[in-house]
C-alpha cells in the first residue's frame, strides 16, 4: 500500500475530485461524500489492484493513527513489505471500497 497525501484542488459533477499530491501531479478520484475543495487528504492506494482504495480526511487519518499507536504495545516495530513502486502521474485512479472501519490504515 502506499500513502498519498493531498489537497483536493476541484469536486466534478459526476462525483470525481481532482486532488493535488504534496509531490507534485494531479489524480483525478471518485469522490465519497463529505469532502470539498480544499480538504487535505489521504489517499491510499494499492498497487496490485492499481486503484485508490481508500480516502480519509487528515483529521481521520491522523485519529486513526492516534488509536493504531495505543494498542500497539511496540510502536515502530512493523515487518517491511517490498511492494512494486507504481507511477501515479497524472492518472485517472478509481475507488473501491470505502468502508473505513474494516481494516486500519498501514
Amino acid at each position: 500500500m502506499q500513502i498519498i497525501h493531498g489537497v483536493i484542488t476541484e469536486v466534478g459533477a459526476l462525483g470525481v475530485m481532482r486532488v493535488r499530491r504534496l509531490g507534485g501531479g494531479l489524480l483525478n478520484v471518485i469522490r465519497p461524500d463529505g469532502f470539498r475543495v480544499g480538504d487535505k487528504v489521504v489517499l491510499i492506494f494499492d498497487p496490485i489492484r492499481a486503484m485508490i482504495t481508500e480516502v480519509y480526511s487528515l483529521a481521520e487519518w491522523e485519529r486513526n493513527r492516534t488509536d493504531e499507536c495505543a494498542e500497539e504495545p511496540f510502536p515502530g516495530k512493523e515487518d517491511e513489505v517490498n511492494e512494486p513502486e507504481v507511477d501515479l502521474s497524472d492518472e485517472d485512479l478509481f475507488l473501491g471500497d470505502l468502508e473505513f472501519c474494516e481494516e486500519k490504515p498501514e
